[in-house]
């Protein structure tokens, strides 16, 4: 069963998990908006900009990875899946003009989705008692609410991208998975509960998803 760790611990893998995100997206400039309270574990959200070979953001979160998940029993070994941090890529046009503040205020509602977005699933598992993995789905409500006014998709697919970008491993011997967060639309959440997530992955291979975010790409499973 997970433990709660103290908050007093916040930052312990901080900075690998930064480290891991400029080595795989190098010469970027970043910027972090730190949470200034917090009722749970501290998520830190950052955000590197695009550069002339990569026009998206990559954004991801510190602090998740502080707090041991609580796994499955059948989910061994457990060092491997117990710590977590998630990710984005999102296109060249989201970045909110208030790039130099370190505070969410100035951000938009326009852009924030994201982030809250990105908050609310790495506070997840600690809230719930549960964990977040490779091809978990997670709906915006019994009703798969739009997760932004842009968008019908009601919900999210983790997924996980090659070694390279998805395994951190610490200096005290953790291990830390990150995963892609991708909006999704009902129809393909539900039919991932129903034929499981190889079936889903293979639709969106044959569909070439795009793992830059698209809130208005196809729906594939209609």
């Amino acid at each position: 069963m997970g433990t709660r760790e103290s908050r007093k611990q916040y930052g312990k893998y901080a900075l690998a998990v930064n480290q891991h995100f400029c080595r795989c997206f190098p010469h970027r400039e970043g910027v972090m908006y730190q949470e200034v309270i917090s009722d749970t574990i501290r998520i830190d959200i950052n955000i590197l900009r695009p550069n002339e070979t990569e026009d998206f953001y990559v954004v991801y979160t510190t602090g998740m990875s502080d707090h041991v998940m609580n796994l499955p029993e059948e989910l061994t070994p457990k060092e491997e899946f117990e710590r977590a941090e998630l990710m984005m890529f999102m296109p060249k046009e989201w970045f909110p003009e208030s790039a130099g503040e370190s505070t969410l205020n100035d951000m938009s509602e326009k852009d924030f989705w994201a982030v809250h977005l990105l908050k609310y699933l790495a506070r997840f598992p600690e809230k719930n008692n549960t964990y977040l993995g490779y091809g978990h789905t997670v709906p915006n409500g019994a009703n798969f609410e739009p997760i932004t006014d842009d968008t019908t998709m009601g919900g999210v697919v983790l997924l996980q991208l090659d070694e390279k970008y998805s395994v951190m491993k610490c200096a005290d011997g953790a291990i830390i998975k990150a995963y892609m967060v991708v909006p999704a639309y009902k129809e393909e959440i539900l039919y991932k509960r129903e034929h499981g997530m190889e079936a889903l992955d293979q639709l969106f291979k044959k569909n070439q998803l795009p793992l830059v975010t698209d809130l208005h790409r196809k729906n594939y499973a209609i």
